[in-house]
């Protein structure tokens, strides 16, 4: 019998001969791809339209092909950082081998073009690898292979201490959203054209001013149009009168760009000297209280360097600093019980919900300049002061407050994977912390008062920050490590994101308005069941990713049991819609 015989004798005993073929469900149609919507139209009667385009009187059509699919952006990623922890074995194993000259300078996702170009034009007279001299030879012919490099660095660092205008990161829209962005800056005119747009970079540091445009500005499509037209100059006599030529000084003007005298004293901040904190044999009380009760669910500083900071005393010259740790004396300042960080009534009697109010009010008339760019100490500012409001009459200005902190954010684009630096490990964490710091405190503010989120899951790829704890960073090898067998705190602020991303979906789909209801396809009588008990799926699978030291135990760290509150909170607000129209409760268990 031969082996198909031998399938059809079996499916003839067991009664599967008889049931037909399991046919492959067609793919989805234009407007339910492009609106990510269940797509029916292989079920219809007609099986050519499906009940979506029917009920809104759409087109059903199938026009849109496939697309490719990309190597995901995790993969990548693992690969350029483990090609990095390659870099620095060789270069301690081998510190005489000079790898820049080997195969060309180290680059990123943001200069890698300009490298690229810059290898192609000397890879014409570098040697190859078995022509290389020795290591054992003199240095005299590492140091000629390397020159061209070292020439185009030293170009780059003249560039980037000339730029005294805002640089501007701009990612034209070519309709791939793999990472394959283009930045674009602002450039000295006198600077070559292949350095014009392609070599700076946008990282989020406090020593300079940056901004980020994103694929629909101005500045994306001047790119754009810049990169056309070397790409038609190549087959067309640009030197010709009549040629149109785009300008070949910087994208910015300093008249235009640069603050002007009069802007910059818009805003006349109060003298660092007549700020009051508090006594000297009490300001450690506050500081420490926010450290031990705060920080460990809002991981917002890194404590080591505001230590090392405070202990320099930068709050008598730097007020951002001083601007910091009043907003830290006074987040602090609710968990002690110290008459002196209380005000007082008329009668002499201490008013003890006015915790820090002295501290929080200096910095409340201190605003941030308008016509500065966003450091992180604004980020971090803005997060306490939200933090310290949810305590005051005046709760609801934490939402405003901590939604105005997402705007500043990005502005310098810190809501974007690509913005950080790979060699800025330090900086970071940090920004990461203060922008994740905004985006949690954002949902639960939106979710408490009823109102509109200030940034969707849709617009961020900004990877969550590293777990590990504010002692984890090794200056010698500007790295960061969790010590082995320690959990880590930031554990729960990590696990306390993916809980809040639910939160964002639940209010966006349950909570919103009729017709964003309708637009997203969220139509019939049971999807709101149906949208529940998919919500209640998303949050069991969330439960049961949670690390073992955070799940629920009797004699378990106090600084992780506000997890399990939060989390019933988002189990009580995806059932409130059947409260508020007295319906029945969806039972899940």
């Amino acid at each position: 019998m031969s082996e198909d015989e031998a399938v059809h004798s079996f499916g003839v005993l067991t009664g599967l001969a008889d049931l037909p073929k399991r046919k492959r469900l067609s793919r989805a149609c234009d407007i339910c791809r492009t609106k990510k919507l269940r797509c029916d139209a292989h079920n219809t009667p007609t099986r050519n339209k499906c009940s979506y385009c029917t009920t809104f009187k759409h087109d059903c059509t199938f026009l849109q092909g496939v697309r490719k699919s990309t190597p995901p952006k995790a993969y990548i990623k693992d690969l350029e950082e483990r090609v990095e922890l390659l870099e620095k074995l060789i270069r301690r194993v081998m510190p005489h081998v000079d790898i820049d000259a080997e195969v060309g300078p180290s680059f990123n996702q943001h200069t890698w073009e300009a490298v690229r170009g810059m290898s192609q034009s000397t890879r014409s007279f570098r040697p190859p690898a078995s022509q290389v001299p020795s290591t054992s030879t003199s240095d005299a012919g590492i140091q000629q292979a390397t020159a061209p490099w070292k020439t185009k660095q030293s170009l780059l660092s003249s560039f980037s201490q000339r730029l005294d205008t805002p640089e501007v990161s701009a990612t034209p829209d070519d309709g791939d959203d793999s990472g394959d962005e283009r930045n674009l800056a602002t450039i000295d005119g006198t600077v070559a054209e292949d350095l014009e747009i392609k070599m700076a970079e946008l990282h989020l540091t406090d020593t300079t001013d940056k901004l980020f445009l994103g694929k629909s500005s101005g500045a994306a499509l001047f790119q754009a149009a810049r990169i056309l037209q070397r790409e038609v100059s190549s087959n067309v006599n640009t030197t010709s009168p009549g040629y149109p030529c785009l300008p070949d000084t910087g994208v910015s003007r300093p008249k235009y760009w640069k603050p002007n005298p009069w802007e910059q004293m818009t805003v006349a901040l109060p003298a660092i000297e007549s700020l009051r904190f508090p006594p000297p044999d009490l300001i450690r009380v506050p500081i420490d209280h926010c450290f031990s009760e705060v920080m460990p669910l809002m991981p917002l500083i890194h404590r080591p360097s505001f230590e090392w900071q405070y202990a320099e005393g930068r709050a008598s010259h730097d007020i951002d600093f001083a601007r910091l740790l009043l907003l830290v004396c006074a987040v602090g300042s609710r968990y002690c019980d110290d008459p002196r960080l209380f005000l007082t009534s008329s009668t002499g009697e201490v008013e003890w919900g006015s915790a820090g109010w002295m501290y929080f009010t200096q910095v409340y008339h201190m605003p941030k300049p308008l016509f500065t760019i966003t450091k992180l100490v604004d980020l971090q500012i803005m997060v306490l002061s939200a933090t310290y409001l949810e305590g005051t009459s005046a709760c609801v200005k934490a939402w405003l407050i901590n939604g105005s902190g997402i705007r500043f954010a990005e502005e310098i684009g810190a809501h974007r994977e690509k913005v950080y630096s790979p060699t800025r490990a330090f900086e970071n964490q940090l920004w990461k912390r203060a922008f994740w710091c905004l985006v949690q405190k954002d949902r639960e503010l939106s979710a408490v008062f009823g109102r509109v989120m200030g940034i969707y899951d849709e617009d961020i790829d900004a990877y969550f920050p590293l777990e590990v704890d504010d002692d984890g960073w090794d200056e010698a090898t500007q790295e960061w490590k969790q010590s082995t067998g320690k959990p880590s705190q930031l554990a729960y602020f990590t696990q306390h994101a993916k809980l809040m991303k639910i939160l964002a979906h639940c209010l966006r789909t349950l909570y919103s308005i009729h017709k964003s209801k309708v637009d997203l396809g969220f139509v019939g009588p049971e999807w709101e069941q149906d949208k529940v008990a998919e919500l209640d799926s998303a949050l069991n699978e969330w439960l049961e990713a949670v690390p073992g030291h955070l799940k629920w135990d009797q004699h378990m760290d106090p600084a992780f049991l506000n997890c399990h509150a939060r989390q019933n909170g988002v189990y009580s607000c995806r059932h409130w819609p059947s409260v508020q129209m007295r319906r029945d409760p969806v039972h899940i268990y």
